[in-house]
């Protein structure tokens, strides 16, 4: 699953979740369409799923 994400990002997801699943999609396509090494992409962005953390 990989590491716990931390407080302050779980707060901004749940008062904004719409928003939040947006910057998740976007990093995931940005990954899916450029060279984006795994050291610099975020956590999460590599899953169809929910994500882990940002």
């Amino acid at each position: 699953m990989g590491t716990i994400p931390a407080k302050q990002y779980l707060k901004i997801t749940e008062r904004f979740p719409d928003y939040m699943s947006a910057v998740e999609s976007l990093g995931k396509t940005a990954k899916k369409e450029g060279p984006i090494d795994e050291k610099t992409a975020p956590p999460g962005s590599n899953s169809g799923g929910g994500g882990d953390s940002l």
